[in-house]
C-alpha cells in the first residue's frame, strides 16, 4: 500500500451539471495557488463554447486551465486520452509547486485518473465488430442488426426483433442491445455517445463480461493521490429548474448559431463533438429532422437525464464529500469557506493558503 504522506495532492470539484463547479474551482484555485484541469468531455472541443458552458478566458481570473480547447470536433476523446493528458498537466502543475484542481462532471474520467484505472482500451478489440456496429448506427438497417445480434450475441431472430422493434434509428437499437446485456453501463453511457455504446458492446461480445464489472473491479484499486473529492449537490427539483433556465440562456447566447458555424466548417452529426447533448439535438433541428421547440425540449430532457445519471454515479463514490449548496444559501463565498475547512481537516499536512 502506498504511503499517503508521499502521495501528491489533488482537489476534485465535481457534481451534476449546473451546480456551480466552474466558479467554485476558480475560487479555490485563487485561495490555494492552484491550476485547473477540466474533467469535461465537451469543453475539450474548440468552437463548442456555449453548449458546453465553457467559461470564456476573461472569466477565468488568470487561473491556468488545462484540457480546454485542445481538439477539433471531429477528433475522438475518451477516458484513456483524458488520463494521459491529465497526467501531463499534473507534471506541469506540480513542477510549478501549485495545487491541481480537477473540475468537471465527467465522474468516469475522474475515477480513472485518481485510481489509475485500466479501462482496457485495447482488450477485446475487434475491428470487424466495430465497423458493423458503426454501420448499424448510421443506417439503422433491421436485417443488419438482426444478423449482428445473432452473430455476436447468440440471439435468436425473435429476440433480436424485439430489441429492434420501435427503434427510431440504429443508435437506439444498439443502446437497447447494450441495456439488455449490461444495464449498469447503459445507466451511465448516453445513447448519443455511440462510440462508448459500441465499445461496451464490443467488450461484452469479445470477453463475455460486462465492461461495467471490469470497471468496478478496477475502481477498487488504491488511489494514486492524496485527494479531497467534493461533490456539489442540490435539491433535485431546484437543480432541474436551473438546468432548464441554463438551456434557455444558452439559446439566448447563440447556441443555434454556434452549431450552424460548426456545420458550415465541415463538421457533421457524426463528429464526436456534435454528438454531445445540446449539439446533437440542435443539429437535428438545423438539418430539418425536428422542429425548434421539440429540439429545445429534448435538450432540456436529455440534460436532466444526464444530471440524474451523474447523481447516481456520485452516490457510489464512498470517498466523496457532498456539499449541499442549498444548505449554504447558494452563497459561493460561504460554500468556499466550508470547502477550505474540509481540506484543512482531511489533508495530512496543512495546505498553505495565499494571503487575501
Amino acid at each position: 500500500m502506498t504511503d499517503d504522506n508521499k502521495k501528491k495532492k489533488i482537489i476534485i470539484v465535481s457534481g451534476a451539471t449546473a451546480t456551480g463547479k466552474s466558479d467554485l474551482s476558480i475560487m479555490l484555485a485563487k485561495k490555494l495557488s492552484g491550476s485547473i484541469i477540466s474533467a469535461d468531455s465537451v469543453q475539450v472541443y474548440k468552437g463548442q463554447d456555449i453548449g458546453s458552458a465553457k467559461l470564456p478566458e476573461c472569466e477565468r481570473c488568470g487561473i491556468e486551465h488545462f484540457l480546454i480547447d485542445i481538439l477539433t470536433p471531429d477528433e475522438p476523446f475518451n477516458v484513456s486520452e483524458f488520463v494521459k493528458r491529465s497526467k501531463e498537466a499534473l507534471d506541469i502543475i506540480y513542477s510549478e509547486n501549485r495545487i491541481p484542481i480537477v473540475a468537471g462532471g465527467t465522474a468516469f474520467y475522474i475515477q480513472a485518473l485518481l485510481k489509475d484505472v485500466d479501462f482496457d482500451e485495447k482488450s477485446g478489440e475487434d475491428p470487424e465488430f466495430r465497423n458493423k456496429a458503426s454501420d448499424i448506427a448510421t443506417t439503422g438497417d433491421e436485417r443488419d442488426f438482426i444478423g449482428f445480434a445473432q452473430k455476436y450475441f447468440d440471439m435468436h431472430r425473435e429476440m433480436s426483433l424485439k430489441v429492434f422493434d420501435g427503434c427510431n434509428d440504429g443508435k437506439e437499437a444498439l443502446y437497447r442491445l447494450l441495456r439488455s446485456k449490461d444495464e449498469k453501463s447503459a445507466e451511465i453511457i448516453h445513447e448519443n455517445n455511440v462510440k462508448r455504446v459500441i465499445r461496451a458492446l464490443e467488450f461484452y461480445a469479445m470477453t463475455g463480461t460486462p465492461i461495467s464489472e471490469h470497471n468496478e473491479r478496477e475502481a477498487g484499486k488504491e488511489p494514486e493521490y492524496d485527494f479531497v473529492y467534493f461533490v456539489l449537490n442540490d435539491d433535485r427539483k431546484k437543480l432541474y429548474d436551473r438546468i432548464n433556465d441554463r438551456v434557455e440562456k444558452m439559446l439566448r447566447d447563440g447556441l443555434e448559431e454556434e452549431v450552424r458555424k460548426l456545420l458550415d466548417a465541415g463538421y457533421d452529426r457524426n463528429s464526436p463533438g456534435l454528438q454531445a447533448i445540446g449539439y446533437a439535438q440542435m443539429v437535428d433541428h438545423i438539418l430539418g429532422d425536428t422542429d425548434y421547440d421539440a429540439a429545445v425540449d429534448k435538450i432540456k430532457q436529455e440534460t436532466r437525464h444526464f444530471a440524474k445519471r451523474q447523481i447516481t454515479w456520485f452516490k457510489r463514490e464512498k470517498d466523496a464529500v457532498f456539499v449541499d449548496i442549498e444548505k449554504y444559501g447558494y452563497d459561493k463565498e460561504v460554500i468556499l469557506e466550508h470547502m477550505l475547512d474540509v481540506i484543512d481537516e482531511k489533508s495530512r499536512e496543512r495546505i498553505s493558503l495565499k494571503d487575501g
